[in-house]
């Protein structure tokens, strides 16, 4: 006898945060009539010489240009599966080369091109110094400041539980980020708290709290 498959919970309105890294773009879902985070994550990708060692052999630019595609697929799926309303990005960081800067704008390019692939619509661009003084208080914030910050931000949360979770990603290869790399996933918390006060999330957020 086949069972009734038990009805889906209804996915609350949400709220997409982004903290783009070409090595690890750090991510976050948030409960819009809550706000509170429900999901949180990593993408972790490998560099050139990373992959040499697990025998795959590509260039710079090649391993780049995957890192890049693999985030916009992670990032996909989880609006897939979230189905945000909106989005929010940190963007023009400095960096200290042009190879880097390069990376980055390519994760920045990943992100954005994901989100308006299922928006259709681009995020709300926050600029890293913004977004350290709205967590922090400061500018010149470091990532232990912003990680206090974003746990005081959301204290009855078990971040940590968040991101040792298998990712939705998990098909594409993705395990949950080291504890190394979550300093990104509380990087795109404090994204998303600088943008709680735009006013198009604003209008969102009363919308559905009204529904």
């Amino acid at each position: 006898m086949t069972k009734t498959p038990k009805p889906l919970e209804p996915i609350p309105p949400t709220l997409l945060a982004t903290d783009p890294s070409l090595r690890g773009t750090g991510w976050a879902i948030l409960n819009l009539r809550t706000w509170r985070p429900i999901a949180l994550g990593v993408v972790v990708t490998k560099s050139a010489s990373d992959q040499k060692k697990a025998g795959l052999r590509q260039s710079v630019a090649e391993a780049d240009l995957r890192s890049g595609l693999e985030i916009f697929d992670a990032l996909t799926k989880v609006m897939a599966v979230y189905r945000p309303l909106m989005a929010a990005q940190e963007g023009n960081a400095g960096s200290k080369s042009v190879s880097a800067a390069a990376g980055l704008a390519r994760a920045q390019q990943a992100c954005g091109d994901a989100i308006y692939r299922f928006l259709r619509a681009t995020p709300i661009m926050r600029t890293v110094q913004s977004v350290k003084k709205s967590a922090t208080g400061t500018l010149n914030a470091s990532k232990d400041d912003i990680e206090r910050a974003v746990r005081s931000l959301w204290p009855h949360d078990d971040l940590d539980s968040m991101l040792r979770a298998e990712p939705v990603y998990a098909s594409y290869g993705h395990k949950p980020p080291s504890p190394g790399k979550w300093e990104n996933a509380f990087d795109a918390l404090a994204v998303a708290h600088s943008v709680k006060d735009h006013p198009s999330l604003v209008a969102f957020t009363k919308f559905a709290n009204a529904v």
